[in-house]
C-alpha cells in the first residue's frame, strides 16, 4: 500500500532523514517511533506530499506522491498531531468543506459526514463551535476529517460479504464428512458442487454490489437485484421465446449494444464515449452478419444460454469440474467488482 525507497531530506548541511526504506502493508497497523529529531515528522510530512524530498520516492498504492500527487492524495487520510481546524465552524461545517475540498460530490457527502461522524462519536456536538469542544472531541474531529473520501471501500465490503457467506458455507461443507462416516459418498463430486455454488455466490454478490452502487435507495437496488437474479435463473427458459432467424439475433444484439452504450454514458456521462462504442460494435456486427447471415441463426439464444450463471453451477452439481464454469464466474466477479468501483469513483469525484 505505501513504499518508502531511499528517502532522504537535507535542510542545507543538516540531513533529518537519511536513506529510509520501509514498506507498510494494506490493513496493518503500524507505530512510527524514535527518539525526539529523529525525522519522524520530516518523514510523515514527505509522505503526505506536504514537504519535497531531497532523494528517494513515495508511493502510495503504486502512484508517486510528487508525481502523481492528485491520484496518491486521495489514498491519504492525515491527521497530525494538531488537527488543522476552523475554530469558528461546527464540526458538520468543517466535515462538510474538507469532502468538497477533496472533491467529493454534494449529493454522497452528507451520507459520508454522517458515517464518520457516527465512527468517531460526534454527532452529539455536531453542530456546536469547534471553539467550544474540549481537546478530546476536537482530537476526534481531526479523525473524522481524516476518514473522509476513504476509496477502498469497495473491497472490503466485498471481502465482507465473502466472509458472511463462507460461513453458512463452511457448515454446508463439513456434511459430506458427516454422512461419509455412515455411508459411501463420492466426496470429489460433492466439493464439486460446494465449489460452484460457492463461486455462483461470489458472483451474484457483485453483481448485487455494481447495482446497489448505482442508486442511493436500498429499496430500488434490493428490487432490481432480485429481478436480476429472477431474469438469469429463467434465462435458458426465456431464450426458447426468442426467434431463432438471423434478422431476430441481429436485432437482439444491436438492442444489446445499446444497452452497452447506454451504462457507459451512465458512468462517464460521455455522449462522444457511449456514441463512439455503440457505432464501432455495430459495425463489427453488421460486418459479421454480412459475411455470413446463416451464421446468426439461433445464435443470440444460444449466447443466453450460455450467460447464464446457474447452467454454469449445475456443471458443479451434475459432478462435472468444468474450467470454463470456473474462469466465467470469476470472470462475472471481477467484471461486476470493476464497474462498482468504477461507478463509486464517479459518484465521489464528479460535480
Amino acid at each position: 500500500m505505501i513504499e518508502v525507497s531511499n528517502l532522504t531530506k537535507r535542510y542545507g548541511g543538516h540531513t533529518a532523514v537519511s536513506n529510509l526504506s520501509f514498506t507498510i502493508e494494506k490493513g496493518q497497523i503500524y507505530g512510527f517511533l524514535g527518539p525526539n529529531g529523529a525525522g519522524k515528522s520530516t518523514t510523515m510530512n514527505i509522505m503526505t506530499g506536504c514537504l519535497a524530498a531531497s532523494e528517494g520516492e513515495v508511493r502510495i498504492d503504486g502512484h508517486d506522491i510528487f508525481e502523481e500527487p492528485q491520484q496518491a492524495k486521495r489514498l491519504i487520510g492525515y491527521l497530525p498531531e494538531q488537527p488543522p481546524l476552523y475554530l469558528d465552524r461546527t464540526p458538520r461545517e468543517y466535515l462538510t468543506f474538507v469532502g468538497r475540498a477533496k472533491g467529493i460530490k454534494d449529493k454522497a457527502l452528507p451520507e459520508q459526514i454522517g458515517r464518520v461522524m457516527e465512527v468517531t462519536q460526534i454527532t452529539d456536538v455536531a453542530d456546536r463551535l469547534i471553539k467550544h469542544l474540549s481537546k478530546g472531541y476536537r482530537q476526534r474531529v481531526g479523525i473524522a476529517q481524516a476518514l473522509l473520501g476513504d476509496p477502498e471501500v469497495v473491497l472490503g465490503k466485498y471481502g465482507a460479504l465473502l466472509v458472511v457467506f463462507l460461513a453458512p458455507m463452511a457448515v454446508i461443507g463439513v456434511y459430506p464428512l458427516i454422512l461419509s462416516a455412515f455411508g459411501n459418498v463420492y466426496l470429489p463430486a460433492a466439493y464439486s458442487a460446494w465449489l460452484g455454488f460457492f463461486l455462483l455466490g461470489a458472483a451474484l454478490l457483485a453483481i448485487g454490489m455494481f447495482i446497489s452502487s448505482l442508486t442511493e435507495s436500498q429499496a430500488v437496488a434490493a428490487g432490481l437485484c432480485f429481478l436480476v437474479m429472477l431474469v438469469n435463473y429463467f434465462i435458458t427458459s426465456l431464450a426458447g421465446f426468442i426467434s431463432t432467424t438471423a434478422f431476430a439475433s441481429f436485432a437482439a444484439f444491436t438492442v444489446v449494444i445499446l444497452a452497452l452504450a447506454g451504462i457507459v454514458w451512465f458512468m462517464t456521462r460521455s455522449g462522444l464515449a457511449s456514441g463512439v462504442l455503440a457505432l464501432v460494435l455495430e459495425a463489427v456486427l453488421l460486418f459479421f452478419y454480412a459475411g455470413d447471415t446463416s451464421a446468426f441463426e439461433g445464435l443470440f439464444p444460444e449466447v443466453m444460454e450460455n450467460l447464464s450463471l446457474f447452467d454454469q453451477f449445475y456443471q458443479f452439481v451434475n459432478g462435472v469440474f468444468d474450467l470454463r464454469a470456473v474462469v466465467y464466474l470469476l470472470s462475472v466477479s471481477g467484471l461486476f467488482l470493476f464497474l462498482t468501483v468504477q461507478s463509486l469513483e464517479k459518484r465521489r469525484w464528479s460535480e
